[in-house]
């Protein structure tokens, strides 16, 4: 078995661009990655996810909690390698509630929290959904929706304009 991670884990979250996923007809050898969150082994990564069985390679540098629980891509995600245009920047969201960044698809990550709820010690929610805005590219807008694991904790739906750095 290729994926022996894959199998111990839960599967939490997919992130996908179903337009670059899979090879395209103008160029049927290149694929785009599609990204896999296990709820206790952080994200994977493949790009051959028109196989039957792809190979998912780990992609958690600088996730200290590997709790990940939701992922979103920035709608031009690896465009720029076929158009010139987009980014490689993906969230991804912890059940200890934080929320982690990359821009170069997932190699480095860094924390992007700055503007949720605070809780000294253990957090008292997760980062239990998140979104990208369509407009990435020029407003650089994230929504955080954050779940309360714990009676009083804070509930609701987050809002960074600058990518999530407040």
């Amino acid at each position: 078995d290729q994926n022996p991670a894959l199998k111990a884990n839960s599967l939490t979250a997919l992130a996908v661009d179903w337009r670059y996923a899979f090879p395209q007809p103008s160029d049927p050898t290149k694929t785009f990655p599609i990204l896999y969150a296990a709820g206790d082994g952080g994200v994977f990564r493949t790009t051959d996810g028109d196989q039957p069985d792809p190979i998912w390679y780990p992609v958690t540098n600088g996730i200290a909690d590997l709790s990940v629980v939701s992922l979103a891509v920035s709608p031009n995600y690896n465009r720029c390698d076929r158009l010139g245009t987009g980014d490689s920047t993906v969230y991804a969201g912890t059940r200890s509630g934080m929320l982690y960044r990359t821009s170069d698809g997932g190699a480095t990550w860094y924390p992007a929290n700055s503007g949720l709820p605070t809780t000294s010690g253990t957090a008292n929610y997760s980062v239990a959904a998140l979104a990208v805005s369509p407009n990435y590219a020029s407003d650089r807008t994230v929504l955080a929706a954050v779940q309360s694991i714990a009676a009083g904790g804070p509930d609701g739906v987050f809002r960074s304009t600058d990518a999530g750095s407040t």
